[in-house]
């Protein structure tokens, strides 16, 4: 073999076998990217519309939250925050009424 067909070869294995390797990265870095899901609260301790209001505001201000609402004491969350953050985040709320709230979680 000549030594530029030996060049030729060893330049395009290294273009065609780069190319892979890059897009195997891409692959994995987009498997790292964390998957929004919904999460269900039973909440405690509600006693009027000012409780929901402060509980609601404080579960929508947890980072990751993207969507959070509560009625008749279940609240759902929807985002990449973890369960305990938002058990925390119910029972730091204030409201007028002299109440402490908590929360389980009642489905993933």
């Amino acid at each position: 073999m000549r030594p530029v067909s030996l060049c030729l070869l060893l330049i395009v294995s290294l273009v065609i076998f780069g190319c892979a390797a890059k897009n195997t990265a891409t692959v994995s870095e987009a498997d790292k990217t964390p998957v929004a899901q919904t999460v269900t609260l039973k909440v405690d301790g509600i006693k009027c519309g000012s409780c929901t209001t402060a509980i609601q505001t404080e579960l929508a201000s947890v980072d990751g939250v993207s969507e959070a609402t509560l009625a008749d004491s279940t609240a759902t969350v929807v985002g990449t925050a973890n369960s305990a953050d938002l058990i925390k985040a119910v029972g730091s709320a204030k409201s007028c009424c002299p109440a402490e709230f908590s929360a389980e979680v009642v489905s993933k």
